[in-house]
């Protein structure tokens, strides 16, 4: 790649805590993550059920995430950290009781609540029942192994073609659709923190709305950057150089200033 630091070999990089997205984790997204690790010192969260080590909790929650989130924080013991939640996984890092020793948030293609899903509400709805189903019939290790199943993910690029193998070995069926369940049907409001913000956005992103995003952030945060990227929410290209291109040096760069001042 040939990335530098960009603010100089001199100066100590600083600790980003990354949260995993719905249906990824850090397999996944190596690609941005060692992007990522040219600027930043990264520590990725995989969060319970989202890969073979972390196993699935018994209460799949909001709440009981942040809470296994908290416990991870607390044993990294970082003297100063920033923390990252990419899409689903910045509820969970927002919902976060965080120190001073949070510097700032890093929002990565943030998905805050049912009313940021660029869906209308019939499939919404739909798609709600139809979870619900699975969960009663508790069928979710049959439709898992049903290749009809991935066949309709890979029509809706969600997760892309060259991720579903990752997905199907690593991630727990129950944690899949339960997680699916909460983001439909999240309507709480964000928690904000008194700490810079960086987000980015995807102009062309397909799940959440890059509107409602920047407006709601606007509202509710004082310090606050933002970056629009050349991208879809879940790109089939998840390769370190594709990153490096939606996001290049300079752009990173700011936003590593805009966290240090």
């Amino acid at each position: 790649m040939g990335v530098r630091f960009p603010l100089g070999a001199h100066m100590e990089k600083d600790n980003l805590i990354l949260v995993n997205a719905f249906a990824c984790n850090s397999i996944i997204l190596k690609g941005l993550i060692d992007y990522l690790n040219n600027f930043f010192k990264v520590y990725y969260v995989d969060l319970p059920g989202f890969t073979r080590k972390e196993t699935k909790i018994q209460k799949i929650t909001i709440n009981s995430y942040t809470k296994y989130l908290e416990d991870k924080i607390s044993e990294l013991n970082l003297k100063h950290y920033i923390i990252g939640g990419i899409s689903f996984g910045f509820v969970i890092a927002s919902n976060a009781n965080l120190d001073k020793k949070c510097k700032g948030v890093f929002a990565f293609e943030p998905y805050t609540n049912s009313k940021s899903i660029i869906l209308n509400k019939i499939t919404i709805k739909f798609l709600i029942l139809l979870i619900e189903a699975v969960s009663t019939f508790q069928a979710q290790n049959t439709i898992w192994r049903n290749k009809l199943f991935w066949k309709f993910l890979s029509k809706i690029h969600y997760p892309p073609k060259k991720a579903i193998p990752i997905v199907r070995e690593e991630i727990d069926p129950e944690t899949f659709f339960e997680i699916g369940k909460i983001i439909l049907k999240n309507v709480k409001r964000i928690k904000f923190h008194s700490v810079p913000y960086v987000v980015l956005v995807n102009k062309y992103d397909g799940i959440v709305s890059p509107d409602y995003t920047v407006d709601l952030f606007k509202k509710n945060v004082k310090k606050l950057l933002i970056n629009e990227l050349d991208s879809v929410h879940y790109p089939d290209n998840l390769s370190e150089r594709y990153f490096e291109k939606i996001f290049p040096p300079k752009k990173v760069e700011e936003a590593i200033r805009f966290f240090r001042q």
